[in-house]
This record gives C-alpha cells, structure tokens and sequence, in this order.
C-alpha cells in the first residue's frame, strides 16, 4: 500500500529546505565580510609598512574599486577585452586633465596641485624608504646584474642567463669564463701565501708560560731565526700566533717544531699549525660497492699514492638516500686538501690512483666565497676592491664601511639593528654578512659563477 504524504508534512519539508537555503546565504554573506575585512586589513598593515595613513591607504583602496568598475563597464557596453577597456579608460582621463590644464579650469587646476603634493610625498617616502630595509631592493638588483665577478669577466647578468644561444655570444662568455679561471687561481694562490706565513702554536694550558705575553724579539731569539723574519706577534691566551717573512720561514718553523723542537718557548708547545684554508676536490666514479663504509681505507690509498695529506675524512658527493633511491653504482667523492697549491697540481695533472691517472675538478664550498668589507659585495676582498668609495656591508649606504655605521635612532654601532639592515647585493633585509644564511641573490650568482669555472 503506497503512503501519501499530507499537506502539512509537505509544507513543513519546503519550511526546512527554505529555512536551510536562508542559512547558507546568512553564513556565505557572513564569509564574504569577513574575507573583505582580513582583505582590508591587510591592505592597511601592508600601507603601514609604507609608512601611510589608514585613511590615505582606504581612499587609495577605494580609488582603485572605482577604477576596476570603470573598466568593467567599458568591457561589457563596448564588448572589448579587459586590457583594451584599461587602455581606453586611462587615455580617457588623461584626455581630462589636459584639457583642464588647456582651459584653465580652477577646480582642474586645484585637482592638478593636489595630485602634484600626492606625488611629492610619495617620492619623499621612496627617497627615504630607499635608505632602509624595506626598499624592495629592485635598484641593487639591477645594479648586481652588471656587476663583474673579475676583472675581464662575465657580469653577474651573464651568469644567472648562462652561456648566449648565439655562436659568436658563447665564444666571448667562454673567453671570459677562462679569464675568471686564471683570476680565481691568482686569487687562492695570493691568499694562501698570505695565511702560510702565519704559525700558531698552542700551548699546554697547564702550563706557568702559556699566558705570557711574548714580545717578537723573545720569539725570534727562541726560534732561532734571523732578525726581522719575525712580522708580527699575537697571544691569546695559551695560543701564540707568529707572521713571519715568508712561506718558507713559516715552513721551515713548523717542520722544526714538529721533530722534537716542542721545548720551544720555555716548553710546553703541544701543537704547531700554519694557517692554511682547506680546499676541496671531487675525485670522480668511485664504486659504491667497494668502497661503501671503507672512506678510511679510501684516504690512506690517496694519501700514500699521492704523498699528500687529506685534511678531513673523504665523503660521497650524494647522500646516503640519494644514492639509494637512483640506485646510483659509482659516485664522486669529496677529499679536502691543505692548500690551493696543491688542489691546482692535482687537478692540472691528474690524481694517482690504483696504478692509473684519474682526472679531478675543483669542489666549491660556500666558505670559498669572497666578501669585500670595503665595497660590500661578493667575488673579492678588500685589497682587491678596485671602488672609490666605500659602501657598508650593514646599510648598503656608500660614504662609510660597516666598522664606522652607527644608527642614529637606537645608537648603535658597528652591527645590524632593527632600523638599519640591508644587503647590497639584492636589497633584502639582511646584512652582507648574514647573506650566507638567506636566500641572497649575490651569494647565488657568485655560487654559480665559481662552479662553473671548474676545470
């Protein structure tokens, strides 16, 4: 038997679609303010930043609803696309302020002077912005694009494109890219003979002498060594560091230290190093299955064959996962060498090993890159800065270098605070040093720049 609904079971069914129906248009409503409201808000702290007034940020909101309906109108009455009816709109009330300038109009002309302070303020601000963090840092951009890595080499522009698509284009980047090769080896060379002059030896902590403060001509006599081969000389603590003349002084020291010469300076010398700035190589092909959890093995091989000294412990150029997951055979190996010296020789004549010669290339680490304290930009230091002025590295601000910045708000001195932080290179709101960390445009393009010079 087929039951009928009543009358008032019908009614009270559509009752409650209809009462449904006005709730979900009360809660979409509800949903659409609140939307427009975080909208507004945000446009306002967004203003703030700028340093402009609620009321200056809502009318300038309000300008450009007016200016989006305007052109909406133009699109459907004229059936025209969106970018004409733009087009259309702008030339139509730029057509009025000419012809009020043309007819002298009182009220066009007040508009004019009005829009004349608007756009005064607004370049003030800019002018001001531009000295703080939160300039978006478009001009230091553009300007790091045309920026040389070396003397005779590719723009920073250059290097973020890659090599020219045209033959005559990747002939001249390629020149450039093998002056960079033979400036960057000048380079490493120039700072390694100035840290290989420099001796630290580190005294027993225990001992009555190790905080003396040493005088050079007290060194130079304990030493053994000629009158004003001795530069300079600092103690820290239990650490005495001496510059001396040369690379081979500083050699010929450690060397005698090291066979038994340790009762130097009253005793008590544990240690002896050079001042040496580790460079990396990548000896490439090196199969996992043989060599997986054997890199102590692998270290005594090439040291033995090559009559050199590892610094640190060999280790995969992929990672565990990485290697697993591509099921990768062979893989290079970094290997850290002593000195830049040495790091060219290998790789200009080949690495021995298992009886052959195997070709390396270089391994760029992040600590390989050059800060310049007087410029403020990557790719040298500062005795090679060839820039007139001086630029800091903690405001970008030319006319002084990072140790003389002081803020004038909070009086602080030679380090970043909360007004004053920006980068030179790409404008963000960190200081040069802190470029490392972020996501800094010039530590990218010189990344690049010094990997692809390797040979």
């Amino acid at each position: 038997m087929i039951s009928i609904s009543s009358g008032s079971e019908k009614g009270s069914g559509v009752g409650l679609i209809e009462e449904w129906k006005e709730e979900k248009r009360a809660k979409d409503k509800r949903l659409r303010d609140e939307g427009k409201k975080r909208e507004k808000e945000g446009v306002v702290n967004r203003g703030k930043d700028r340093g402009m007034g609620r009321s200056e940020i809502l009318e300038m909101k309000k300008g450009f609803e007016d200016y989006e309906e305007m052109v909406s109108d133009v699109e459907y009455v004229l059936g025209i696309d969106k970018g004409l009816a733009r087009c259309f709109v702008m030339d139509r009330e730029i057509r009025k302020v000419i012809d009020m300038m043309v007819s002298g109009d009182s009220d066009g002309r007040v508009d004019i002077k009005r829009m004349d302070k608007v756009e005064k303020k607004m370049e003030e601000r800019v002018e001001v912005r531009s000295e703080v963090v939160l300039e978006v840092g478009q001009k230091e951009r553009e300007d790091l694009k045309r920026e040389v890595g070396a003397k005779g080499g590719r723009t920073y522009g250059e290097v973020l494109r890659g090599v020219g698509s045209g033959i005559a284009e990747g002939e001249e980047v390629t020149g450039k890219i093998e002056e960079e090769r033979m400036k960057w080896i000048e380079s490493s060379m120039e700072r390694e003979k100035r840290s290989g002059k420099v001796v630290e030896m580190i005294m027993d902590s225990q001992e009555e002498r190790s905080g003396k403060e040493w005088k050079k001509e007290e060194v130079v006599k304990d030493l053994g060594l000629a009158e004003g081969a001795v530069e300079k000389v600092e103690v820290k603590g239990n650490r005495v560091k001496v510059v001396l003349k040369d690379n081979e002084v500083a050699e010929g020291v450690v060397n005698k230290i090291e066979k038994g010469g340790k009762e130097v300076l009253g005793g008590g010398v544990v240690e002896v190093k050079r001042n040496e700035n580790w460079v990396g190589i990548v000896v490439p092909g090196m199969s996992v299955e043989r060599w997986e959890g054997k890199m102590e093995e692998m270290k005594e091989m090439i040291e033995v064959e090559n009559n050199i000294k590892l610094m640190r412990m060999p280790r995969w150029l992929a990672n565990d996962d990485r290697r697993k997951a591509l099921g990768l055979k062979s893989v290079g190996v970094i290997a850290h060498v002593a000195r830049e010296s040495i790091r060219v020789k290998l790789v200009e004549e080949g690495m021995n090993w298992d009886g052959r010669k195997i070709q390396v290339r270089r391994y760029v680490e992040e600590k390989e890159l050059m800060f310049c304290t007087k410029c403020a930009m990557v790719g040298h230091n500062w005795w090679q800065c060839e820039r007139k002025r001086l630029r800091c590295n903690i405001c970008a601000v030319d006319g002084h270098a990072g140790w003389m910045h002081r803020c004038e708000r909070c009086k602080v001195q030679r380090k970043s605070c909360e007004h004053y932080r920006k980068c030179a290179m790409c404008g963000k709101n960190h200081t040069v040093s802190e470029a490392r960390e972020g996501n800094c445009l010039g530590v990218r393009a010189e990344m690049m720049r010094l990997r692809s010079l390797n040979y």
